[in-house]
């Protein structure tokens, strides 16, 4: 696995760990979602750059 892939999905897991690390007010329905949507952006971000990686990596 070359080390772009690599540097991608450990982006892609520390975001996880992030996310799962966070207290239990970020999860409290009463605050609503809009603190979350960083998160998610980060998220998609991170696991679409792992897959341009990887989509580029299969293609040589």
């Amino acid at each position: 696995m070359n080390q772009q892939i690599k540097n991608s999905i450990e982006r892609l897991k520390q975001t996880i760990s992030e996310i799962e690390r966070l207290d239990r007010s970020y999860w409290n329905i009463s605050l609503g979602t809009s603190h979350l949507s960083a998160y998610a952006e980060q998220l998609v971000n991170d696991a679409k750059t792992a897959a341009a990686h990887l989509k580029t990596y299969g293609k040589k």
